[in-house]
């Protein structure tokens, strides 16, 4: 499916800031191990909600939410798609018009998040949060360090990783291994799945938000190879719940 151009624009909503780990609480510390496995695949270990269209949202949301569904299925054993709108109405005064990760982990710390069926959209645009139950809580967010080995060994071991890329190269997208000519430019966020090779090429596998219709079902996959990976490695992180 091909993006309209202003769609595609409006999807994009910025570059987005890299963490500064001195600003974070907590650094991703691998433990090597010879047995990681050559290729994971989070979605076949149920830890991975359907995909969303985000339309006009902005994608920071759906990053946030499909990082805390996969940790909170790994630790409760449960797959509950949970709030964007609620993120979009709460976390920021910009709304769908932008944020960060970490301000949405931040909300969450402080407020806890409902599920999409507690606190569907659309909305007027105000917090409505009211007495609506936590279907997740979290008590910290964890940065991955920027480079390819440790950001493997984090989806490996902890599960599904938000991240920002550059998607510049993304709205022609329909399938394959893509490898993108900017990845210092960051202006999407996406959720990390898993990796794997196909043909000796190394690739990451992404969750995207632009429905079904778009790229492989819904998912992308990105060349490893840094200065091609659109900047995955950048800003990784994900929360404790």
């Amino acid at each position: 499916m091909k993006l309209s151009v202003l769609s595609f624009a409006l999807c994009l909503v910025g570059v987005l800031s890299i963490p500064n780990p001195k600003e974070h609480r907590r650094i991703f510390n691998p433990e090597f191990v010879a047995d990681i496995p050559d290729s994971v695949d989070w979605r076949e270990k149920g830890a991975v909600t359907p995909i969303k269209n985000q339309a006009l949202c902005g994608a920071w949301v759906y990053s946030v939410t499909g990082v805390l569904e996969g940790q909170n299925f790994l630790k409760n054993g449960e797959l509950v798609p949970l709030s964007e709108q609620e993120l979009a109405d709460c976390a920021t005064q910009d709304g769908c018009s932008g944020g960060t990760v970490e301000e949405g982990y931040e909300y969450v710390i402080a407020h806890g998040l409902a599920s999409a069926a507690d606190y569907p959209g659309p909305s007027d645009g105000t917090c409505h949060r009211g007495s609506i139950p936590s279907t997740v809580t979290e008590s910290d967010y964890v940065t991955v360090e920027h480079d390819e080995e440790t950001l493997r060994q984090a989806v490996a071991t902890i599960g599904p990783i938000s991240v920002a890329v550059n998607a510049l190269q993304w709205e022609l997208y329909v399938g394959g291994i893509l490898k993108c000519e900017d990845s210092e430019t960051l202006n999407h966020g996406a959720l990390l799945v898993g990796y794997g090779s196909e043909d000796g090429v190394d690739y990451w596998l992404l969750k995207n938000s632009w429905g079904e219709a778009w790229g492989e079902q819904g998912y992308i996959r990105v060349d490893r190879t840094p200065g091609a990976d659109c900047g995955i490695t950048l800003a990784a992180t994900y929360p404790v719940v």
